[in-house]
């Protein structure tokens, strides 16, 4: 590979780990956020259940 051609995928392989690194720290907040989610709706939906036995 000639240096001229090795530069550019160099630079082009910086920009695709910036981009990949990018969309892994996208997923895991949307992961993060779905578990904080569920969990919070599993602890309303225990609440109610209790309520509901109590009445």
């Amino acid at each position: 590979m000639d240096r001229s051609e090795e530069k550019v995928f160099e630079e082009s392989t910086v920009v695709w780990q910036w981009w990949m690194w990018a969309i892994v720290a996208a997923a895991a907040l949307v992961l993060i956020l779905l578990a904080w989610w569920l969990r919070k709706n599993s602890r309303k939906a225990q609440r109610s259940n209790l309520t509901q036995r109590s009445n």
